[in-house]
């Protein structure tokens, strides 16, 4: 997936922090793998503290 501003440093904290992302968009298959496009609602998730 690529992402960009927002995202992006979003996507970098989780991973430096090993913190759960949550997202939606559309799961393409491309060669032999999936692909997520059209990413929306990108955000840390925060459930897991509960």
């Amino acid at each position: 997936m690529e992402l960009f501003n927002h995202e992006y440093i979003l996507a970098i904290k989780a991973y430096q922090e090993r913190l759960p992302i949550v997202c939606t968009g559309d799961l393409v298959k491309e060669d032999s793998g999936f692909v997520l496009k059209n990413i929306h609602n990108f955000a840390l998730d925060e459930s897991w503290k509960n």
